[in-house]
């Protein structure tokens, strides 16, 4: 009986390259690297056109990405590394804001921000990864700030 040849794995040169370092040739991201490599272009957050029936006060914001957000394959649901992004730039980009801005405690802040990625079988627009968020209570120039849409009514 023969052991079982490991799989193949598709490695690029760069990939050799990283694999090959030492331990002192390998240097960790700092946080002005990491800061420095998030680029707005990479997104983009505008006002939902899709007309959930929701009540007076609460908007409904997509968060149109570039880049794919991992999914685990069984289910379709985030993977914890990516939630735990989602959850990251939520707190940065709407949370903070709404502390800032509106002068609320940040658990109140919290509490009027929520976020969720649909699986793809419930996607209208599968071609572009998106995550949707929801925002209530919030004045008309913080959504205009995160949207650059002024005035739109959706």
């Amino acid at each position: 009986m023969t052991p079982e040849e490991p799989p193949a794995f598709n490695l690029t040169e760069v990939d050799r390259q990283v694999l090959v370092q030492t331990d002192e040739e390998f240097v960790l991201h700092d946080w002005e690297d990491l800061k420095s490599i998030i680029d707005p272009s990479d997104y983009k957050i505008l006002r939902n056109d899709w007309p959930y029936g929701l009540a007076p006060g609460i908007s409904h914001i997509v968060v149109w990405l570039r880049t794919p957000v991992a999914v685990k394959e069984e289910n379709g649901d985030v993977t914890d590394e990516s939630r735990a992004l989602i959850e990251a730039f939520v707190q940065r980009t709407f949370v903070d804001a709404v502390v800032r801005e509106e002068g609320v405690s940040e658990a109140e802040a919290r509490d009027r921000v929520l976020w969720f990625k649909n699986w793809a079988a419930l996607q209208s627009v599968r071609s572009l990864e998106h995550v949707h968020v929801l925002v209530r209570d919030v004045s008309e120039r913080l959504l205009t700030e995160w949207t650059g849409e002024e005035g739109v009514k959706r």
